[in-house]
């Protein structure tokens, strides 16, 4: 791998499921007729630990080659973007990219990671949150369980049943049963699930998510 810069320097990310479960959230939520901006990625990570986790997952690469300082970028993308048209932006466009991130010119300053995906729901006390993944053995599905939570909260994760196209209250409460839990306050979804619908029973609300 060739960098630019020290190789410490932190990346934002985000993969296109994060992404489509964080709009998702966000447009749930009971203030999103009010607007505003959001901030959110799925990790930080500097060159030197995607190179490792490369080297770990694909069993190859795993090395940087420092080609120069960041000096070097931005003197190119400012050189060639002084000579070019923005007609012609390809020119000097990834020099710009280089350089603004190392730079941390785009980097989230502050996040609200910690306002969705279910982690503020169980922030609150006693709370049980049930989260529905289509792949409970799969490293982002059992990542889930690192979720802080407040005391006497808990996080259910249940397999998604592709055979139900709708999941009603009846099959989920037997479901929880299996699980141990008898009564719930959340119910939230994860990737691949677009339908809010909601259920009320002896006084609770259950915001039941199933696939569209």
């Amino acid at each position: 791998m060739e960098i630019w810069g020290s190789g410490d320097d932190g990346w934002q990310w985000t993969t296109e499921g994060d992404a489509g479960e964080f709009a998702a959230e966000i447009v749930l939520r009971d203030d999103a007729p009010k607007g505003g901006f959001w901030r959110a990625c799925s990790g930080s990570h500097t060159f030197k630990q995607m190179a490792s986790t490369s080297a770990e997952v694909q069993g190859t690469g795993g090395s940087i080659k420092i080609k120069g300082s960041v000096d070097e970028p931005r003197e190119r993308a400012l050189g060639a973007r002084k000579l070019g048209s923005p007609r012609e932006f390809w020119t000097y466009i990834g020099w710009f990219n280089q350089f603004c991130t190392v730079e941390g010119t785009w980097t989230l300053k502050t996040l609200d990671n910690d306002k969705l995906c279910m982690v503020a729901d169980l922030l609150l006390p006693a709370t049980t949150v049930v989260a529905n993944v289509r792949d409970p053995s799969h490293s982002t599905a059992q990542s889930l369980h690192n979720i802080p939570t407040a005391d006497d909260s808990k996080l259910v994760i249940l397999p998604l049943d592709d055979k139900v196209e709708v999941i009603g209250y009846s099959s989920l409460q037997n479901r929880l049963e299996e699980q141990g839990v008898s009564q719930l306050g959340i119910v939230v979804a994860n990737a691949g699930m677009n339908i809010s619908v909601e259920f009320k029973d002896q006084g609770l609300t259950f915001g039941i998510i199933h696939p569209g």
